[in-house]
């Protein structure tokens, strides 16, 4: 895993789960003891990766299976943050079989539940996702819609379950019983605060995926994850998110990231 710091280059943006945001404070904890505090040190990770409420990127990703096959879909994505909600759309624009194809998601403020819509050009229709749609593939990858939108920190109840200082393994238990994932285990790089892996665990305790952050750059004084892979343990399979032309400058209005971009 590589941490680069790179200044913002003109034109495009981000992801959350991550994405993600994952997906996802300017600074570190000031003190030890505030890192032990589960629910301020997942907050901290979330607010550092909201320094800019616009952000746009070129996204590239690669979907392997368990023979080693590879596609790639590219798309681009749009992060903003209003006053009152956070919104990000993912628009496809290759291959051909998807161009068009995009995804939005919407978070209100005091809300941890995410709403999401998704558009299908061919159908010429939006659809807003249920709760069992949200957990469902992202475009055929290792990622799930849900995933993509990235979690809360209000969605879940947080608990320290390791501390090496540098590295704090964080267990976060969904509030929500419709949730796919049992608990998540979060191994925060304090000095950054960045994830530096994520690992998915089912309703049996077993280990369904693991997301790790595999390069990291700093943009105008925020840490974003330039590539991550997320490693199925049940199919084998295996998906990678590269972003590009990472941009917190541009701006972006509402309806670019409302269903008249959706449509676009």
């Amino acid at each position: 895993m590589r941490v680069m710091q790179r200044t913002s280059r003109g034109g495009l943006r981000t992801l959350a789960l991550l994405l993600a945001p994952a997906l996802l404070l300017a600074e570190p904890p000031s003190t030890h003891a505030e890192a032990l505090d589960a629910h301020a040190l997942m907050q901290d990770v979330y607010d550092q990766a909201r320094q800019h409420d616009a952000q746009t990127s070129d996204v590239r990703l690669i979907i392997e299976d368990d023979q080693g096959r590879k596609r790639e879909r590219y798309f681009q994505s749009f992060y903003k943050i209003f006053p009152d909600r956070t919104k990000s759309l993912i628009k496809f624009y290759k291959p051909t079989n998807v161009r068009g194809t995009g995804l939005l998601s919407e978070n209100l403020d005091g809300e941890d539940e995410t709403r999401q819509w998704i558009y299908l050009p061919a159908l010429r229709s939006v659809k807003q996702l249920s709760v069992d749609d949200r957990h469902k593939s992202f475009m055929g990858s290792d990622f799930t819609n849900a995933d993509i939108s990235g979690r809360t920190v209000g969605q879940d109840e947080h608990e320290i379950v390791e501390d090496a200082g540098k590295i704090v393994t964080v267990r976060s238990v969904p509030r929500d019983g419709r949730d796919p994932y049992a608990y998540l285990e979060t191994q925060v790089m304090t000095e950054i605060l960045v994830p530096r892996q994520i690992a998915f665990f089912d309703r049996e305790g077993r280990k369904m995926k693991t997301l790790r952050n595999q390069e990291i750059r700093k943009y105008d004084g925020m840490y974003v994850v330039t590539r991550s892979a997320m490693e199925n343990h049940r199919s084998g399979g295996r998906s990678v998110l590269v972003r590009e032309d990472f941009d917190v400058r541009t701006r972006i209005g509402p309806h670019q990231v409302g269903f008249r971009g959706l449509r676009r």
